[in-house]
């Protein structure tokens, strides 16, 4: 392989750089502050919220969701430290990802795989821009995956070391993976594939039992006693399967692409060899996969941990005869490339880039609101042709959202009212207790 071993690192630090020259234009959007409304200002008034299955979607509206306890004590824990602080949220967010990197690969050095190995699949992680971006830059999905990410990698890392003490950490780490996801569920699959692979099954067994039995219990416990999320049930389609389905793989087939025309003349034998030895990975890989069909939506941040993971195994998976001439600085570069010309392309099609003026804005606007005798706040919403996804609702947030951010900075309840663009004098009717602001993307006004 024809790479110097600080090349990963290089990569790192230069994703590490990119993150913070960004980190000024980005902020909180709609789902971070109904996030940070349920954990801050909910959760430390009744601290059983933990571990309910419910969310409110408003101060006042309480729904089914999700059983993620930790997540919303980490979110509670980072706002104390880092309060409105995003640059401090999303260097977070890297520091996980890049210490869940960390861990895999000394995994891969533990189990004996060669050292190209590990460096090819950080280096295919890191270039693979589309995996980590959106978790990185956006609170909601960064505090969620970010640090499920790095139990779970901890987890294998653990379970990879020889001493029973690491074993019994490993198990410790996958229980807490699991209150901040519930995909984090199936990873003893993975770990049964990994030893499928290095032929250490007799010895491992017993852990990786204790490992499926903690699975077994937790599913038991999640899907026959708690309730489920009806927002998320799957409703099938041929629009809604086929759509997360190609999105799902065009962007983790992508760098598998990638590294197999690099292949030259081991084409077909590293195509043939590879398929066998990652064939036991593909039951994790589409138990990670199959939560997301059925929705009429593609959130990229769910491509973290199917990414990372499918990653994992096609490194694990890979002959050593095609990782000896690996032009990996070409691979690298192209996977880049691709990926982040599919995120650019989007990021310019939603403006994403003027988001974060917006958001920061309204931000100070309703944290400056008086509490005294104001009642309603109403905010007339235009939307630029250009840019016809960037809707209000989107970039910053629906009523129940704001009513969430207003509960972040004040004790009293407001109405939030949010009107067409041009409307009439009914929606501008002076009176006692109201306010009035205009937001003609990307710009907001008070009135």
């Amino acid at each position: 392989m024809n790479s110097s071993k600080s090349f990963p690192w290089a990569l790192a630090f230069f994703f590490t750089i990119f993150y913070l020259l960004l980190s000024p234009l980005t902020y909180f959007r709609h789902d971070d502050w109904l996030m940070l409304g349920n954990a801050v200002t909910i959760l430390p008034r009744d601290w059983s919220f933990l571990w309910r299955t419910s969310w409110y979607t408003s101060p006042t509206h309480q729904e089914i969701w999700f059983f993620r306890p930790f997540f919303k004590l980490a979110i509670w824990g980072a706002f104390q430290a880092f309060q409105f602080n995003h640059y401090l949220w999303i260097m977070t967010h890297w520091v996980l990802v890049l210490g869940a990197l960390y861990f895999a690969m000394k995994s891969l050095d533990n189990l004996d795989f060669s050292k190209s190995r590990s460096a090819l699949f950080a280096i295919l992680f890191l270039s693979s821009f589309s995996f980590h971006f959106a978790n990185v830059v956006w609170v909601g999905e960064g505090m969620m995956n970010s640090p499920q990410l790095f139990l779970l990698s901890l987890s294998v890392y653990l379970f990879s070391k020889e001493k029973v003490v690491f074993h019994l950490f490993s198990l410790v780490t996958y229980i807490l993976a699991l209150g901040f996801k519930e995909s984090s569920a199936f990873l003893p699959l993975f770990l049964f594939a990994l030893v499928l692979a290095t032929h250490q099954l007799k010895q491992q067994w017993k852990i990786l039992l204790s490992h499926f039995i903690c699975m077994f219990i937790y599913l038991i416990f999640r899907l026959g006693f708690l309730p489920f999320n009806p927002g998320y049930k799957p409703h099938l389609s041929l629009d809604t399967f086929f759509r997360p389905t190609l999105y799902f793989i065009f962007f983790l087939s992508l760098p598998f692409l990638v590294v197999l025309l690099n292949t030259r003349t081991h084409f077909f034998s590293a195509l043939k060899l590879g398929l066998k030895r990652f064939f036991p990975f593909s039951f994790y890989l589409i138990l990670l996969v199959a939560p997301h069909v059925g929705h009429p939506f593609f959130s990229p941040g769910w491509l973290l941990l199917p990414g990372f993971f499918t990653l994992w195994a096609f490194c694990i998976s890979l002959d050593e005869s095609v990782l000896i001439k690996m032009p990996l600085k070409k691979v690298a570069l192209i996977t880049f490339c691709l990926s982040f010309l599919s995120v650019a392309w989007q990021v310019r099609k939603l403006g994403w880039l003027q988001w974060g003026m917006s958001q920061k804005e309204i931000h100070a606007f309703i944290k400056n609101l008086p509490e005294e005798d104001l009642r309603e706040v109403f905010i007339e919403t235009c939307i630029d042709p250009h840019h016809p996804q960037a809707t209000f609702e989107r970039v910053v947030g629906a009523t129940e959202n704001l009513q969430h951010l207003w509960n972040l900075h004040h004790s009293t309840q407001v109405d939030f009212n949010l009107t067409p663009c041009g409307g009439g004098t009914e929606y501008h009717k002076p009176a006692k207790g109201r306010v009035f602001a205009k937001w003609d993307f990307p710009n907001f006004r008070a009135e």
